[in-house]
């Protein structure tokens, strides 16, 4: 195991890990740069691991650890081109947003939010308080 990995379990098991851990987020940052043949020379061939060593930096773990559902409200969503439209149907009414991907398709972001008027934070709190995790 590296320096760093031996820090991060350190601080999980409540030790002083002997310094800062810097665990920035390159995994977009290489997914993009792999794509396009664009990795700096130092770590053109390598994989994500060795990209975090080479910058003497900690992986930093993240995902989908926690799960949520609704109680009754109803969500769809359909795809079209690199857009995702959701919508979320509820006994007060509607809200609906729209995601899209970048070029690479790796990362999305919101192009239309579900509140766009007052009213909607009535529903978006229906929504809200509807959450089962």
């Amino acid at each position: 195991m590296s320096r760093y990995g031996d820090m991060n379990l350190a601080i999980f098991d409540g030790l002083d890990p002997g310094g800062v851990l810097w665990q920035p987020r390159l995994e977009y940052w290489y997914a993009v740069n792999h794509a396009r043949g664009t990795l700096p020379t130092a770590v053109a061939g390598d994989d994500i691991r060795r990209v975090y060593d080479y910058c003497h930096a900690s992986v930093r773990y993240f995902g989908h650890g926690l799960r949520m559902r609704y109680r009754t409200v109803e969500v769809s969503q359909r795809e079209e081109g690199k857009s995702i439209h959701r919508t979320w149907r509820t006994p007060l009414g509607t809200l609906s947003d729209t995601l899209r991907y970048d070029e690479w398709n790796l990362s999305r972001h919101l192009v239309d939010y579900q509140v766009k008027s007052v009213d909607d934070l009535r529903i978006l709190e229906y929504l809200r308080l509807d959450e089962e995790w």
